[in-house]
Order: C-alpha cells, then sequence, then structure tokens
C-alpha cells in the first residue's frame, strides 16, 4: 500500500524553507503522524485526516 510518489517530496525542502521563513503567524509545519498505509484518497485515510486536521482546522467538517 502507500501512494507516495518520490516526486511529492522533491519540492518539500524548499517549501518547508520558504513557509518558516516567511514571518506568517501561518507558516508552520504540522505532523498529523498518519502512516503511510493507504491508498490514495482511501475513505479510511480521508477519515483519518479530517480527524487530525480538526484541531488545526476548526472549519474542517468532522467524519461521518
Amino acid at each position: 500500500m502507500g501512494g507516495y510518489d518520490l516526486r511529492h517530496g522533491e519540492d518539500a525542502p524548499q517549501q518547508a524553507a520558504e513557509t518558516l521563513s516567511s514571518g506568517s503567524e501561518t507558516g508552520r509545519i504540522i505532523c498529523l503522524d498518519i502512516p503511510d498505509d493507504y491508498d490514495f484518497m482511501q475513505p479510511e485515510l480521508v477519515r483519518l485526516l479530517k480527524v487530525k486536521m480538526a484541531r488545526y482546522f476548526p472549519d474542517v467538517p468532522a467524519p461521518d
């Protein structure tokens, strides 16, 4: 399983540096601690993302 494509991480260091150096209050990286054991858009993954993100993004709809 796991749908991680190596291309996903190619720009990550540059994007992280830009985010952290932006000086914005929202310029932070949040680790949701979700293992790469899911397929793309797998319902369990979507549900888990919504649960984990609710702490940081209260406007995200609660999972069904």
